[in-house]
């Protein structure tokens, strides 16, 4: 009876996860995400781009400028920026127009990435980004599953509250996006989380999480340059994390070390034209100090924007409950996971690592090429890999797997909170969309101006998400109960669940 119990909440979660996943992917028009366009064209025309489209002419800088589908090219023009104007000014335009445009990968990403979606691309535009965003979020839901499957039950916990804390607003949105950053995401994750559980775990479970890293940094750093530095970067911490374990056998270094080496060898073979082009813009000499200065301080200003960063092309507001709660959430479970949990030189080392190469980075980024880091447009989502790491090893406790269970007083509020805030913001993002943000009310079916032709209505969508994610939050609470525990002495009542076991996802 217990069996069949769990195996209906792990249906009914896996049902939730398609729901959610469903409403995030269709709720966005084509050409939505961050420099879609551009990552759009470089998917059409990955390198050699002469093998895949043809280049009818050149720029005044010599870039090549080569001919996609309309739909590729200026999807996201017609409404970028402009949150009060709908995505049905998509409504009159042509898979079968071509367009010409210099906004394509010419070396500034690996290009692996483009070449795996290009394999979707197919004559609908609209239904092959549709695939490529079921692909992104595929491999999001492979990897992350299939380490939640391998990991025992404290790194379960680990894994759950990580994910609880760091998924609003950016990791929900670009994993279900064809923008780079979902293998971003989705691969640096699972190479810490696949690390962890390789150098705590045995037996087939190492092997099965060591796998896990290794196609997770690889996916990494297959999609950006950034990524690519930043497996090399989680190796090294995960090995100071876990030292004294590795000193007693060393043969647990050989996956870092690949994992490092393959980080490596895609960063230094992949060329950047734009870091150069963007270096001669500066106009004179400038004090070094004075750029330093400068970038240090407002560094923390783009990093708080990982909890408020509006989406879309800045264009999808966040609203300021999302934000909050956001906040609220990230910081009571990982201050308490800190708080409660060991921390030895091993796993402050671990996170000054982690932590200064979030500031470091860009710092030295901005300092080598004199640029300030409103001249660069350093978003926030190029340092959330890292980020999301961070606040996984705060919660890394002792033997290094087990985090503090949350009271459920405390786990009840956060997943309550977190629900509340997914279903705000998936609400705000289909509005921007259906109708524009100069129209506001509940019901997103009414004065509807876009939508796709096929599927549920945009308040089933969000209502489906909504159910969605309510399921994925809970239902592996449930699963994580302890049996009942039945008290027979007369007079006393029944206990049914273990009340402290609430908090364990």
């Amino acid at each position: 009876m217990r069996t069949a119990l769990r195996l209906l909440l792990c249906l009914i979660g896996f049902a939730g996860l398609l729901g959610t996943g469903y409403a995030w992917i269709v709720s966005s028009p084509t050409g939505a995400s961050p420099d879609d366009d551009y990552h759009q064209t470089s998917i059409w025309c990955p390198r050699p781009i002469e093998k895949h489209c043809p280049i009818v002419g050149t720029t005044d800088q010599g870039e090549p400028l080569v001919e996609v589908p309309q739909t590729v090219d200026t999807s996201s023009i017609r409404y970028a920026y402009q949150q009060d104007t709908s995505a049905a000014v998509l409504d009159g335009m042509d898979d079968d127009i071509l367009a010409s445009t210099s906004r394509v990968d010419l070396g500034d990403y690996p290009g692996y990435y483009y070449t795996v979606m290009n394999l979707l691309v197919e004559k609908d535009v609209d239904r092959a980004i549709l695939v490529m965003r079921w692909v992104n979020f595929s491999l999001t839901i492979l990897l992350f599953g299939g380490a939640f499957l391998l990991l025992k039950h404290p790194g379960r916990r680990l894994l759950g509250y990580t994910l609880l804390a760091t998924s609003l607003p950016i990791t929900i949105y670009f994993t279900t996006s064809v923008n780079p950053t979902a293998w971003a995401l989705a691969g640096i994750v699972s190479a810490w989380i696949g690390l962890q559980g390789f150098f705590t775990s045995t037996s087939w479970r190492r092997t099965g999480l060591g796998a896990i890293a290794a196609l997770g940094a690889t996916l990494a750093a297959m999609s950006r340059l950034d990524s690519a530095m930043y497996a090399v970067i989680v190796s090294v911490a995960m090995v100071v994390l876990h030292g004294r374990y590795i000193l007693a056998k060393k043969t647990l270094l050989l996956l870092p070390l690949m994992i490092s080496m393959i980080g490596a060898v895609l960063f230094f073979t992949t060329h950047s034209t734009t870091l150069t082009a963007q270096s001669a813009m500066i106009d004179g000499p400038r004090n070094p100090w004075q750029v330093f200065f400068t970038n240090t301080v407002h560094l923390p200003g783009i990093l708080v924007n990982f909890w408020n960063v509006d989406l879309g092309w800045f264009d999808v507001p966040n609203p300021t409950i999302v934000g909050i709660l956001a906040v609220l959430i990230t910081f009571v479970i990982a201050g308490r996971g800190f708080i409660r949990a060991r921390c030895d030189w091993h796993k402050a080392a671990a996170l000054v690592i982690i932590g200064g190469s979030i500031f470091a980075l860009p710092v030295m980024m901005m300092q080598t090429r004199m640029l300030y880091l409103s001249e660069w447009g350093i978003q926030v989502r190029y340092l959330a890999p890292l980020i999301i790491v961070f606040f996984g090893l705060l919660m890394t406790g002792s033997p290094r797997t087990d985090p503090p269970e949350l009271p459920w007083q405390i786990a009840l509020g956060c997943f309550s909170a977190f629900i509340i805030a997914h279903a705000v913001l998936l609400h705000t993002l289909i509005r921007r969309y259906v109708t524009g943000m100069d129209v506001t009310g509940f019901n997103l079916d009414i004065n509807a101006e876009w939508w796709r032709s096929a599927g549920p209505s945009p308040m089933m969508t969000w209502t489906l998400g909504s159910l969605g994610m309510t399921c994925i939050v809970f239902i592996p609470c449930l699963l994580s109960l302890r049996p009942p525990m039945i008290r027979t002495t007369a007079g006393e009542s029944i206990s049914i669940v273990n009340k402290t076991q609430l908090g364990t996802p």
